[in-house]
């Protein structure tokens, strides 16, 4: 593919089957192609790694793991063959574990190695923290520093960023994944709970690590928990359930979990798997036709709330309560980490037979309005960064 334009490295947690990752990478690389018609795009993925329908002009590139650190080098090098360097989006800043610390220094370097070539940085939809450490937070200082333009998809961050003293431009906008039915499927409609069909309520769990600490023996017990309030449930209200793979990584990907709640489920009520899908429209087509889902991903809940679906939020990371505090989800909405039967019960009960309490109280069409400004700041910001190049 011949480069005859501006060149943008698209930064992100991309070709890892995650479809919050996978949605936006599909909006924001959408955005950065109307920069000019000759933009291009590159992006690193795993070597197996496979992404969503994009246009032509995206370079994939999968480096091979050849020796401890080629894939950092191999990165940067591409980086220094750009015009720009943009993060779409994600938690990646966090010092919560030894692999989120080590995180912020990849982060470094790469942007230290754009800085030193002048390679202008650009961060959209950042979920910022937690930090806990003074060099975790003197890391992300340094990081967002050097770039031209922050742009956070909530509230939390953006005060966060504050708080670190950024001097860099810092604009808050909304999650860019709520876009999705808006530019990639405009006709996209959920099938309403009218009492009449047999209610299915969707869980989404998560394998991944986040800022709340789940050992092996507190992931049984939750599922324990959660079969149990279903079974409870079902028995006056007879319902079906579908586990949500939103995640379908090797390591940090939901199957495993939600095969295990699956079967505490056997002979309580009808169940299914919905499948991790490859283009994020397909998983949202798939989700439209839940009554409510309980979300412990967090896209699974930004899924839910922008097809207009009734949604809990159990918040095993504190970007989930970020999401639903922005929104102003009803309180009741909020689920302990540990899943309590009791409150699981009194969810799904609020959920099937009370829909329009579950409201949040920011409108979607907000959100979106919200999450386009995002976006139009990253293309009006790469347009005068970028308007002298190709």
């Amino acid at each position: 593919m011949p480069k005859t334009g501006p060149q943008v490295y698209l930064w992100g947690w991309y070709g890892h089957k995650n479809s919050g990752d996978d949605a936006l990478l599909k909006v924001i690389s959408r955005t950065i192609l109307q920069v000019s018609p000759t933009t291009g795009i590159t992006i690193g993925i795993p070597e197996d790694g496979q992404v969503p329908p994009l246009p032509n002009v995206v370079r994939v590139n999968r480096p091979i793991h050849r020796f401890k650190g080629y894939i950092l080098f191999s990165k940067i090098i591409s980086v220094l063959g750009t015009n720009a360097l943009v993060f779409g989006g994600g938690s990646a800043m966090s010092d919560i574990s030894k692999a989120r610390m080590d995180g912020l220094r990849f982060h470094r370097w790469i942007c230290t190695a754009a800085k030193l070539k002048r390679i202008p940085i650009i961060f959209s939809a950042l979920g910022l923290g937690p930090l806990i450490t003074e060099r975790g937070k003197s890391l992300t200082r340094d990081i967002l520093n050097s770039a031209v333009l922050v742009d956070v998809r909530d509230s939390d961050s953006y005060e966060l960023c504050k708080k670190l003293n950024v001097t860099s431009q810092v604009i808050q906008s909304f999650d860019p994944a709520v876009l999705i039915p808006e530019l990639f499927y405009p006709d996209l409609t959920r099938r309403r709970y009218n009492g009449r069909h047999l209610p299915t309520v969707g869980i989404s769990l998560s394998g991944s690590p986040g800022t709340v600490q789940v050992e092996e023996h507190q992931q049984k017990i939750k599922i324990a928990n959660l079969a149990r309030a279903i079974k409870h449930t079902a028995a006056s209200l007879p319902l079906q359930v579908a586990g949500i793979e939103m995640c379908g990584d090797d390591i940090y990907g939901d199957k495993q979990l939600i095969e295990r709640l699956l079967n505490d489920l056997d002979n309580v009520c009808e169940v299914k798997t919905i499948s991790y899908c490859l283009d994020p429209v397909d998983m949202m087509r798939q989700l439209a036709g839940l009554d409510a889902i309980i979300a412990e991903r967090l896209h699974a809940a930004v899924y839910a709330y922008t097809l207009g679906i009734p949604f809990a939020v159990v918040p095993y990371h504190a970007k989930c309560k970020a999401f639903a505090r922005d929104i102003g989800l009803p309180d009741a909405l909020l689920l302990e980490p540990e899943m309590p039967t009791t409150q699981v019960e009194q969810v799904l009960k609020l959920m099937l037979n009370e829909p329009d309490a579950c409201s949040p109280a920011l409108a979607v069409d907000q959100a979106s309005r919200l999450a386009q400004s995002g976006q139009e700041a990253i293309l009006d910001t790469l347009r005068k960064l970028l308007s002298s190049t190709g």
